[in-house]
């Protein structure tokens, strides 16, 4: 909800695409302290990879809230 709530609408062509790669690199920052403290149990897989998820699904969750609600909330 927090992605959603400060989701930028500039339309500069920098803003969203820099904005979707600071989050993705907060989940996978995040996701690797987890499990350091043992709060994330899995087996071990290469940060980047996280990273390249966490991308992959917030692009998504933003092309799908856009055309969800064109004129935002």
């Amino acid at each position: 909800m927090i992605y959603f709530y400060f989701l930028p609408k500039q339309k500069e062509w920098y803003v969203l695409p820099l904005y979707i790669a600071m989050f993705s690199f907060i989940s996978a920052a995040l996701d690797a302290v987890y499990h350091q403290m043992g709060l994330l149990v899995y087996f071990h897989w290469n940060p980047f990879l996280r990273f390249l998820a966490a991308l992959g699904w917030f692009s998504l969750a933003t092309v799908h809230y856009r055309k969800l609600y064109p004129a935002g909330i």
